[in-house]
């Protein structure tokens, strides 16, 4: 590398604050990213909200960045449950919708008023639940009431889950903000479903862990076949 140095090099300075809400930025421990802990900063609810509609949570369709940057400006975005609350005439009131347009989306939104608990814990955002810590989950405590529940002693005999996870999962559903968006949820008649585990399949007893690409499916598509067939997929190689 140090051939490649010209001299010019300058010193990264790393922010202090927030650029969105000036909130002072913090970096946990064993952590490299530095993060803006201010529940209300307008940049951490979008992003919260595009990832909670998107395909690695609720999986709106036509609920885009775009469209939830309108609905945020028009203040119409408290909590994910807020989604569950538009009626077509709010969509009316954005640029680029119409009649059809806005009952089509109206629709997609009431397609997934009942959601499957997995995919539920998934949307969330909860730090380090993915999709993987979501359906371990799923798997061991059955419904939400459970795990809303749930001590972290109970939380790390789920396998994976270690001490800095059950933390996370049990900070996050005492936060008053979320038990409010719980509430709202169920207000909004979203119900979240009873957890299942697939049984039995030409898969059951053995673990994949998926790297590189594939010429005929993505990740997701292949991780859902594997889990389909009884078959569990994790995110690195065990013992």
């Amino acid at each position: 590398l140090a051939g490649l140095r010209t001299g010019k090099e300058k010193t990264i300075v790393s922010p202090k604050v927030c650029p969105a809400c000036g909130s002072a930025l913090v970096q946990g421990e064993d952590e490299v990213a530095l993060v803006c802990r201010n529940r209300e900063c307008f940049a951490r609810l979008r992003e919260r909200f595009v990832f909670a509609v998107g395909k690695n949570g609720l999986d709106i369709e036509g609920m885009g960045e775009k469209t939830i940057d309108q609905l945020m400006d028009a203040k119409l975005l408290q909590n994910i449950a807020s989604f569950f609350t538009l009626k077509k005439s709010d969509f009316l009131g954005l640029e680029g919708f119409a009649e059809l347009s806005a009952e089509k989306l109206v629709k997609s939104v009431n397609g997934r008023r009942k959601i499957s608990l997995h995919i539920f814990l998934a949307s969330l955002g909860i730090s380090h639940v993915g999709k993987e810590t979501a359906l371990r989950l799923a798997d061991n405590f059955k419904t939400l009431e459970r795990l809303l529940s749930a001590s972290e002693q109970e939380l790390v005999r789920v396998e994976d889950i270690g001490e800095i996870v059950a933390h996370s999962i049990v900070d996050y559903f005492k936060q008053p903000s979320h038990i409010k968006e719980l509430d709202d949820l169920k207000g909004a008649g979203v119900l979240v479903l009873s957890h299942t585990p697939k049984k039995g399949g030409k898969l059951s007893g053995k673990t994949f862990v998926l790297t590189g690409t594939m010429s005929s499916l993505t990740r997701d598509e292949a991780r859902m076949k594997i889990q389909g067939l009884g078959g569990r997929v994790s995110g690195s190689v065990s013992k």
